[in-house]
């Protein structure tokens, strides 16, 4: 979805939910940002097993990554993405 966000679709609440693209930094480079997104959601709900927590974080993850030049730039720690999360 891009710009537009992320779609979560949990078959066991039958839920689907469009969550809106975070607007973290300004965009540099979008190239791996499905990527980071499907990375970090996928890492995030192995830990937490909540399936909401993951997106809205993986969301976030990929909203910072694209903000870097590099393919190999602007990956955060868990303890970053938890402080990203707790930003307004």
């Amino acid at each position: 979805m891009g710009r537009e966000g992320a779609l979560l679709a949990v078959r066991d609440d039958n839920c689907m939910e469009r969550i809106p693209a975070a607007k973290v930094r300004p965009i540099v480079n979008t190239i791996g940002a499905g990527d980071a997104l499907f990375s970090a959601f996928t890492h995030i709900y192995h830990r937490t097993n909540n399936p909401y927590e993951a997106i809205q974080k993986a969301v976030l993850f990929a909203g910072h990554k694209i903000g870097t030049a590099g393919a190999a730039d602007g990956f955060l720690n868990n303890d970053e993405l938890e402080a990203l999360a707790q930003q307004p």
